[in-house]
């Protein structure tokens, strides 16, 4: 029964395979994909997101704020209390009165006593226009627009990374196919060979060691086709994982990706700039020098803190207290003046610190240069050694070319032996992997040299 649902299995991933249309992607398409789905790069562009919403938010600061304010209390005791003799002073004459006006109060209904503010109410808008804070608003919007500009070159890193590693892979990719290619190639030779081979042993021509080497060379293509398999779906894999693409192990075999033209590869020469102009315009360099001139705005916010700042209020509203049993509409302006006396000593402590901190940065960031520049020029000596050596493998692998077609026609016309034919094959693929090594080795080189410099291809 288990083998039963083995067949199954098989036929039905068949028909899956067989009902599924190719898909094809070049390298351009697959660095679009990337740059579109891959989960890194669009988390990076979130944060770049954030950051900005985080400058437009500290730009809102410069407005003034504006608020509703309300209030209501009722008191068991009234807050103010007046007697009659509170009112009048200490004379005789004053006292005369307070005594006629008190015997006259129940009379006339009036109370001995006054009573204010038990219950009240009252309700406004305000508005508030800072004009100057020791200049804190305006350095805290500039840190936050250069904290924008460093998440800016945070996904600059990561897409350049993920990029990387599409161009890896996908040459990486080629290298694998152009060697399945020549597998391909050589399992049909061997196959003709075979059948030659076996006709020349039938007639005496060859011993049969001969045709078992020939045999034996098959066995051995077989084993490595099937490594050789292994690899180019693995590499598919990684190349559909960093495009953010879907797939499944089923249909993995219906996304193809043509090989790249190893031609189109740029020399060394064509991608070289200015070491100066190369290590200013690095994402290292770049944000350390944001990192720097934060540091010294924050300095500025320090010593803002220290200074006296100064705002315009204005506030309209509508109350009613028990003094007078009715609303009342009424507004007023007012300025604000703070002068922060006390934390001058703090502040000069504070501004010391910043400093040293600026200081540090700014070494930090001249010794960050010095190695940028060392680092720039080994990348470009590896970037020319790995052309050098790719030159010379393309030499060997035409070189190889050349004897394997010589041996072949030599084999075919009987003056040289089946040996020397697989010889010569087995040379022509190790020449092959070799240019192809090379080529993925100077790719890789070369991206290194392009993202550190920070230019295009």
């Amino acid at each position: 029964m288990k083998r039963l649902y083995s067949v199954i299995l098989i036929l039905l991933s068949g028909l899956v395979a067989y009902g599924q249309v190719k898909t094809a992607f070049s390298l351009e398409e697959c660095r679009s994909l990337a740059l579109e789905n891959n989960t890194a790069i669009r988390t990076a562009r979130m944060d770049s997101q954030a950051a900005e919403l985080r400058r437009k938010e500290m730009y809102t600061w410069f407005f003034p704020q504006v608020g509703i304010t309300s209030m209501g209390f009722w008191s068991e005791k009234a807050r103010v209390d007046f007697l009659l003799d509170d009112i009048f002073v200490n004379s005789d004459a004053a006292q005369d009165v307070s005594i006629i006006l008190g015997e006259l109060a129940p009379e006339l209904g009036l109370s001995e006593s006054f009573h204010f503010f038990k219950y009240g109410f009252n309700a406004g808008i305000s508005l508030f226009q800072p004009i100057y804070t020791g200049g804190r608003i305006r350095q805290s919007y500039q840190i936050a627009h250069l904290l924008e500009d460093a998440s800016g070159i945070k996904r600059e890193i990561v897409e350049k990374f993920v990029l990387n590693q599409i161009d890896k892979n996908y040459f990486m990719l080629a290298s694998l196919q152009e060697k399945q290619n020549l597998v391909d190639a050589l399992d049909n030779y061997l196959s003709e060979m075979e059948e030659i081979a076996t006709l020349a042993m039938d007639n005496g021509v060859i011993v049969k060691s001969e045709f078992m080497q020939l045999k034996s060379r098959r066995m051995e293509l077989n084993a490595g086709r099937q490594k050789l398999k292994t690899g180019i779906r693995l590499a598919k894999m990684n190349l559909l994982n960093s495009m953010g693409v879907e797939y499944s192990i089923l249909n993995l075999d219906n996304y193809e990706f043509p090989a790249a033209d190893f031609n189109d590869v740029p020399a060394p020469e064509d991608v070289y700039i200015d070491e100066n102009q190369a290590v200013s315009n690095m994402d290292e360099s770049r944000l350390l020098d944001i990192y720097v001139k934060t540091r010294q705005h924050q300095k500025k916010i320090t010593l803002g803190g220290s200074l006296p700042s100064v705002g315009l209020g204005a506030r309209y509203g509508v109350s009613r207290f028990d003094i007078r049993d009715e609303f009342k509409w009424n507004g007023g302006v007012y300025l604000a003046l703070k002068i922060p006396i006390s934390s001058w000593g703090r502040t000069s402590l504070a501004l010391k610190r910043n400093q040293i901190e600026i200081d540090k940065a700014e070494a930090t960031q001249r010794n960050l240069m010095e190695k940028l520049t060392l680092k720039l020029r080994k990348d470009y000596l590896e970037l020319t050694s790995a052309w050098d050596a790719m030159q010379i493998a393309k030499e060997q692998k035409d070189y190889e070319e050349y004897l394997h077609e010589q041996a072949r026609l030599s084999c075919e016309n009987g003056y040289s032996t089946v040996a020397d034919l697989l010889k010569s094959y087995s040379d022509l693929a190790k020449a092959e992997e070799s240019y192809s090594t090379a080529v993925s080795d100077y790719v890789t080189a070369l991206h290194a040299y392009i993202d550190c410099n920070g230019s295009e291809e």
